[in-house]
Parts: structure tokens; C-alpha cells; sequence
């Protein structure tokens, strides 16, 4: 799950916000210890990274956004753990049937 951090540059436009994005992280976390489901969180800076390895870009609209980095999220610790191959990986992988 994305971590959430608030940044000294854009404190002041937070200034009233309800933080809906803590709630969120903060009931998770709240139902992953009740299950014992461990919560690893991730920063947003991996997302360039994800993206690449998914094969999968950003939308523009940002109300779209979210889905997308929840899922690079996941795809992103799914491929560290080598549970899923990666966009490079799968090619390789057709590149060596094909010569084979």
C-alpha cells in the first residue's frame, strides 16, 4: 500500500484537509492486524519504477489515477517477490521459446 507523507511544500494547501487518504491507510492497517494480515507499504517514488515492470502507464486523469497506482502498487511487490514475472521477463522468456 502506498505510504502517505505530507510534504513541507504542500502543507499549506492540506491546511483543512480530512485527510481521507490516513483514514483510509489507518482502517486497513486497523483490519489487516485484526486478521494478522502483515501491511507493507510502499512509497509513491516506486511508481515510475512499477510502471515500467507492469507495463502499464498512468492515466492523465487523476480521478483514474488511484486505481492504477494501487495496482503498480501491487504488481510492483509481486514481481520483487518473484510471484509474477515482469514485462522485460515475460519477453525474454518468448524470445527463448521462439529460438528454441
Amino acid at each position: 500500500m502506498e505510504d502517505f507523507r505530507l510534504f513541507k511544500n504542500k502543507a499549506k494547501e492540506q491546511t483543512g484537509s480530512d485527510f481521507q487518504s490516513v483514514q483510509c491507510i489507518g482502517m486497513v492497517k486497523f483490519w489487516a492486524r485484526g486478521k494478522g494480515v502483515p501491511v507493507i507499504m510502499q512509497m509513491s517514488s516506486i511508481l515510475p519504477i512499477a510502471e515500467r515492470q507492469a507495463g502499464l502507464k498512468m492515466p492523465k486523469d487523476h480521478s483514474e489515477s488511484h486505481k492504477i497506482a494501487a495496482l503498480l502498487h501491487i504488481r510492483f511487490w509481486q514481481i520483487q517477490k518473484g510471484l509474477i514475472p515482469s514485462v522485460l521477463q515475460l519477453k525474454i522468456q518468448r524470445t527463448m521459446k521462439k529460438d528454441a
